[in-house]
């Protein structure tokens, strides 16, 4: 989901209508990168996370709990014991900003901005590379923004931009133009810095750059890395054919997929389930769009042979493989080649993650819903072995709940300055309200209030007052309707 940087700069200025001065044209990158870690929207999309043996996500106090197959460690609780219900991890209830399950590991950012790991291929440079709890990884334990973890790699994307990745490098996974594998994280060569957001697949990775396009390595045998070619990519080579600035990237496991700032969604690679969404079985080596999605969409998420949209009406749409009933029509079998809704979501939905044969959801309240194969607890119910087509409450987690604001709209005037180059967003009225921001906003930099005569911190003439609530950096978005509370300011 996109979300944008909100800086509160408050400026004290003449007359009552408060504005938003924002950089104009360059939407965001809508994955870890661009968002501030205090947004809990952005929290909520980055809280969820599945993979074939199991299902993690971040509870609403910030912990990390995982559920589904133990043997391997993957579920982090100091045994290799299976639950069926969410277990909490091992030493990390509290201080859990994003969580990513991976084929070996599952792994987690603090809020500290330092990475751990556990499973196997931890990172932490010991012999075994082997953990039942979190681990640091190596080189690692500060400064990281946000990782992926793959099918048998995990990259990791710096604060400044860069990438790293770690694991087995058998397909270029690594992106260091060898096929030596890691324990430890190593550069990807050749991706220009400051990349703004990642995504791992099974043997593939891609990133996007800071002008929105995508790069990709690793394994390319079914176009994964969407080049035009069928070839590996030893180092990030640049997806082609993408028409508009991507803002969000979702990776399954031979495919992936963009999230293009008009809202639309372009896919390559494998597509013998559907998993393209482009109404044809036939792989792709190029990038094509997805149809039939009838709204804005604002996240995206892939896993295994499926993929997954959340559209601004708050509805799921689904495509790919229907074996385990992962598309949520209710049935099983039968892959679709286009987007179909899901049925019986409850609450308004505000982050969505496909694993391989299953799907969570999670709602503004923090409930999480999930569907399709529980051959291994992965739906968390407490029961292994009911599968269930529709989604089903995961009845003892709490996840991240999200405010979606007022319904009162802001309806400000939006205006271009070519002058500066930005763009002026003006609120007109006062009061509480919420704004839906427009694509082509790529952050918030300053809040300009309504008020007098004042000074440079927003105090004097009876300075006007933004109130964002429960945050002091808060994330913004198409279709995110955030509460803005304007001051009318004094003469």
């Amino acid at each position: 989901m996109l979300f944008l940087r909100v800086a509160l700069a408050v400026i004290a200025m003449a007359g009552a209508a408060s504005s938003v001065l924002s950089s104009s044209g360059h939407p965001a990158a809508a994955n870890d990168s661009e968002q501030p870690r205090t947004s809990s929207s952005w929290a909520a999309q980055a809280s969820l996370s599945g993979a074939p043996y199991q299902r993690c996500a971040v509870t609403a106090s910030g912990g990390a709990q995982c559920w589904g197959y133990g043997p391997g460690g993957r579920l982090g609780d100091g045994t290799e014991v299976d639950h069926a219900a969410p277990a909490d991890v091992s030493g990390l209830t509290s201080g859990v900003l994003s969580i990513s399950a991976g084929g070996s590991q599952t792994c987690a950012v603090t809020t500290a901005g330092g990475a751990k790991c556990w499973g196997s291929q931890v990172g932490d440079g010991s012999l075994s590379d082997f953990s039942l709890v979190p681990v640091d990884v190596q080189g690692m334990t500060a400064g990281v923004r946000s990782l992926s973890a793959g099918g048998d790699h995990v990259c990791f994307l710096s604060d400044t931009g860069m990438v790293s990745c770690m694991g087995d490098n058998s397909w270029y996974q690594l992106g260091n133009a060898t096929t030596t594998s890691s324990a430890v994280p190593v550069p990807v060569v050749g991706l220009p810095a400051p990349a703004t957001a990642i995504a791992s697949g099974g043997q593939a990775s891609c990133a996007i750059t800071a002008r929105g396009g995508v790069m990709c390595w690793g394994y390319g045998g079914y176009g994964t890395i969407g080049n035009g070619s069928f070839d590996n990519g030893e180092i990030p080579k640049p997806v082609t054919g993408l028409s508009a600035r991507v803002i969000a990237l979702a990776m399954g496991d031979q495919f992936a997929c963009a999230l293009l700032a008009t809202g639309s969604v372009r896919c390559w690679g494998a597509d013998g389930d559907g998993q393209l969404g482009n109404n044809s079985l036939a792989n792709s080596d190029v990038p094509v769009a997805v149809q039939g999605l009838n709204s804005t969409v604002v996240a995206i998420s892939a896993g295994g042979s499926d993929a997954c949209a959340l559209l601004d009406t708050g509805e799921v749409d689904c495509w790919g493989r229907n074996a385990e009933g992962e598309l949520g029509q209710g049935t099983t079998g039968g892959s679709r080649a286009v987007p179909v809704a899901v049925s019986g979501l409850s609450g308004t939905i505000t982050a969505v993650s496909v694993a391989p044969s299953s799907v969570c959801a999670l709602n503004t309240t923090g409930t999480l819903q999930c569907w399709g194969s529980d051959s291994l607890g992965q739906l968390g119910t407490g029961v292994v072995g009911t599968d269930s087509y529709s989604p089903v409450a995961v009845p003892s987690f709490s996840g991240v709940a999200v405010n979606p604001g007022p319904t009162a709209p802001c309806s400000p005037s939006v205006v271009a300055d070519p002058g500066s180059g930005q763009t002026v967003v003006t609120f007109a009225r006062t009061g509480v309200c919420g704004w839906k921001v427009p694509y082509g906003v790529s952050k918030v930099d300053v809040l300009v209030v309504g008020g007098g005569g004042g000074g440079s911190s927003g105090g004097g003439g009876g300075g006007g007052v933004v109130s964002f609530t429960g945050a002091s950096d808060i994330g913004v978005g198409p279709a995110t309707v955030v509460p803005v509370a304007v001051g009318a300011g004094g003469a």
